[in-house]
């Protein structure tokens, strides 16, 4: 991974810096690295994987401090969009599965959004059928649960497409207590 060390050796050194180590910072949750990336010429938060996730998106899976990380994102020009990556996923799918930082990093993300954008993206499923809480629910992420649910309560008994399966049966089938509390609160059922 980039260092900002590595990085200005490289420019004074009148190496050409690819796009990729942008995606890789921001994958890596390197907040000075990103910053510095951003001053070299030609590089833009626009950039995108081979999977089509872009800065964001790799931000918000980091786990641990990706809501600083995407604060800094944001910042910086970027916006939350509809954007969804090969697998159908979008910035909250990515969040779910990385537990706290997640839901850090979607608290992040639904104040600086619109409402409309929020509830949009917490209802929209991936290629395999799961909105963003059946993600949360399948990682055991009780935070990410919470946060969610807050921002959407309307989800708590959505059904997954193709099975019909709710975030409730499929916390309780995984054996995460603590998710399934958190839902039943919320309203949730079979």
């Amino acid at each position: 991974m980039f260092q900002v060390g590595c990085v200005d050796a490289l420019i004074l050194g009148g190496a050409s810096v690819p796009q990729a180590a942008l995606l890789s910072a921001c994958h890596s949750g390197h907040v000075n690295v990103v910053q510095r990336l951003l001053m070299v010429e030609g590089m833009h938060l626009g950039v995108v994987n081979d999977q089509g996730s872009d800065c964001l998106m790799l931000a918000a899976a980091r786990g641990h401090g990706s809501g600083l990380l995407t604060r800094t994102l944001l910042a910086l020009g970027m916006r939350v969009t509809g954007r969804q990556d090969l697998g159908g996923d979008n910035v909250l799918h990515h969040a779910a599965r990385s537990g706290m930082g997640g839901a850090e990093a979607m608290s992040v993300l639904f104040e600086s959004a619109e409402q409309d954008m929020v509830q949009g993206l917490c209802g929209c499923a991936n290629n395999a059928g799961d909105i963003p809480l059946n993600v949360a629910c399948r990682c055991g992420s009780e935070s990410a649960v919470r946060v969610l649910l807050k921002a959407a309560p309307g989800t708590v008994n959505a059904r997954e497409e193709g099975t019909g399966t709710t975030p409730l049966r499929l916390a309780s089938s995984l054996g995460h207590n603590a998710v399934v509390k958190v839902l039943l609160r919320a309203g949730g059922s079979f």
